[in-house]
């Protein structure tokens, strides 16, 4: 009898996960997860305060994007709260304002509709199956393809969910990975019921799912080699065999891992990262006494690093507000905290106290260079050549939905 077939995951965020979940359920290859880190989740990262849950990275869902993670929660029994009322806030009259008005919204609608209308007829192959199919109209920036295809009112509606929660700059960013975030799918799931978050925090999620699995806590792997017969991987609980390989971190951070070839140690070269931070702080006097979600729409620009562009408080009977902003190096999370709580005055409230700040590699994404030389297609010809598979955020996006997404249909294929 031949012996089963084993599989190496490196990362226990969503994506490997995921894919070790699936395969399991398909009664496919085993796999055996490597988190280098003391948890399971990745940038689903909850902390208490208080006794009180906040998440530190992923935090709400949508419809429809989100049926697999959302298979995974109601297995543990993890129930649904509506994601808090969104308002944009006016540094300068420190008020919520409105971001549309009234004879802009036939031009919004217009817009809306040609997005839905281009997606749906010449971008189908934005899909879960990786974004090597997508078209090469693609593979520009956001703001080219804003600008060619006349959607900047779209496009203005949207940043708050682009810029302001670190998913970089539109003149850097390729378009194929907002058209990934943005599908009509997504639209038409808010249609008919609200975004959400899950109750306790989205790393209650994978903690669950994780105590079924064969995961490897506090075990960074020091070292892969790979030759015809299978994949040794050195970690410090020793040396181990297996069949395959699959890679769902951010490809750059596990290159010093590999015996790379030349080609290898090419791409993913190419992939780039934002560094962005989120603080929990202690705000009395902003969204006092209810729940909110805060949008600073004059923060998204790149001469406002370090200014929080949104926040997300949870709780209304407690003034801890998660912010989210991007953290250059050159900055220190005492620097932060005073822009933080020179934004906050500005807007009736006080920065009481900074309970926790954590800075990230956010939004890992190949360059749009790469894209239009045909790097992900000679991407997708290598998977699997080198007993080596590649899925997570570089090749779908840097969501629970779209990564989950990726990884159940790798895990399809190899089972």
């Amino acid at each position: 009898m031949s012996k089963a077939r084993t599989i190496a995951v490196l990362g226990g965020g969503v994506s490997g996960l995921t894919f070790a979940a699936t395969l399991r359920e398909r009664g496919g290859p085993r796999a055996v997860v490597f988190e280098r880190e003391a948890r399971v989740g990745g940038k689903s990262c909850t902390i208490e305060i208080d006794g009180r849950p906040h998440d530190m990275g992923a935090t709400m869902g949508v419809p429809i994007d989100y049926r697999r993670v959302l298979d995974f929660s109601r297995a543990a029994g993890i129930e649904l709260d509506r994601f808090p009322e969104e308002r944009h806030w006016c540094l300068e009259r420190g008020e919520p304002v409105s971001l549309n008005k009234k004879r802009e919204l036939p031009k919004v609608l217009a817009q809306a509709a040609r997005y839905m209308w281009l997606h749906a007829t010449k971008w189908r192959g934005v899909n879960g199956t990786g974004l090597h199919h997508a078209q090469s109209e693609l593979h520009t920036t956001w703001s080219e393809l804003v600008k060619r295809d006349g959607l900047e009112a779209v496009s203005d509606r949207t940043l708050v969910y682009r810029a302001g929660y670190g998913y970089g700059f539109d003149d850097e960013v390729p378009a194929v990975m907002y058209a990934n975030l943005f599908r009509p799918q997504t639209f038409l799931g808010l249609t008919f019921r609200p975004s959400f978050v899950w109750r306790g925090g989205t790393q209650r999620i994978w903690e669950t799912l994780a105590k079924d699995l064969d995961v490897r806590t506090s075990t960074p792997i020091e070292r892969i080699e790979r030759d015809a017969d299978g994949v040794t991987v050195h970690s410090n609980a020793g040396k181990e065999r297996f069949d395959e390989l699959v890679i769902t971190t951010n490809p750059s951070d596990a290159l010093p891992l590999l015996d790379a070839r030349d080609d290898e140690r090419r791409w993913f070269t190419q992939v780039r990262t934002w560094p962005y931070a989120t603080f929990a702080c202690a705000v009395p006097g902003l969204d006092e006494g209810r729940t909110g979600v805060g949008y600073i729409n004059a923060n998204m620009r790149k001469d406002r690093e370090g200014h929080p562009m949104a926040w997300v408080k949870r709780h209304a009977d407690h003034d801890v507000a998660i912010f989210h902003l991007f953290a250059p190096p050159h900055l220190s999370d005492d620097q932060i905290a005073e822009r933080i709580a020179g934004d906050v005055k500005r807007l009736g409230g006080r920065l009481d106290k900074v309970h926790v700040a954590r800075r990230w590699k956010f939004f890992p994404h190949f360059t749009s260079a790469f894209m239009q030389s045909g790097g992900l297609q000679e991407v997708e010809r290598w998977q699997g050549t080198q007993r080596t598979w590649l899925i997570g955020e570089v090749l779908s996006f840097a969501s629970m939905g779209r990564v989950a997404e990726l990884a159940t249909s790798l895990a399809r294929r190899l089972s």
